[in-house]
């Protein structure tokens, strides 16, 4: 990716910026791939480094663009370290420990989010599904219960008819019940007064009989 350039530490550009991080005192920078084509002087590692510094993380982590900011940081340690303040210096490092281990976590990071998203996202699917099912279920158990709900009105209506049947049954059964009393009463009257009858008959034939017998002795 980077041209090889033997230049020495003596040809290098010494024009520092007050910061590092400063891109823009030059004025219009060529674009980072056109910087990627040029000899690795100090003017373009730090054009390169100036351009990779102010990308989001997120475009960092790109295999290709990690590969350059740390070649970047390395030859300008090794090779450029001198040429900046104690400053300028101190934030080098401290990009250069600090780099890979940010990379390192943002794609850890983005595994895991990633996965967290692609359980939630199954998660949902199931919650989903499981709501489609449960709605179902629902809507079948409300026509059942509306179902017996009817079926229930109706036996009501029967038992209702029932009861009804029955209290008429039981009035007339009470009915009967005093009819077969009055008719015992009548029968027993009858039986007592037949009985009264025949024993007055019976003495009245036992008199006429004594009568008679009075009149058996007489002989003409």
């Amino acid at each position: 990716m980077f041209q090889n350039d033997n230049i020495s530490i003596s040809q290098a550009n010494t024009d520092i910026p007050n910061s590092i991080t400063d891109h823009t005192h030059m004025g219009a920078q060529p674009s980072l791939d056109t910087i990627l084509t040029l000899p690795l002087n100090f003017e373009n590692v730090k054009r390169l480094f100036n351009k990779l510094i102010v990308l989001p993380l997120e475009d960092l982590a790109d295999p290709e663009k990690e590969s350059c900011m740390k070649k970047a940081l390395s030859i300008l340690k090794d090779n450029y370290y001198h040429l900046f303040s104690a400053v300028e210096g101190e934030q080098m490092l401290e990009v250069l420990t600090d780099f890979s281990l940010l990379v390192v976590n943002w794609r850890r990071f983005c595994s895991q989010s990633q996965m967290y998203s692609q359980q939630s996202s199954a998660e949902m699917e199931n919650i989903k599904n499981l709501t489609v099912t449960a709605s179902k279920d629902e809507e079948n158990l409300k026509v059942r219960f509306e179902g017996l709900k009817n079926k229930e009105k109706e036996l009501m209506k029967q038992l209702e008819a029932v009861q009804k049947e029955k209290e008429e049954i039981a009035e007339q059964m009470n009915e009967k019940s005093k009819t077969l009393i009055s008719l015992k009463e009548k029968n027993e009257a009858c039986i007592f007064k037949e009985e009264n009858a025949t024993r007055v008959a019976t003495d009245l034939l036992k008199k006429l009989s004594t009568q008679w017998a009075m009149y058996s002795t007489i002989s003409l």
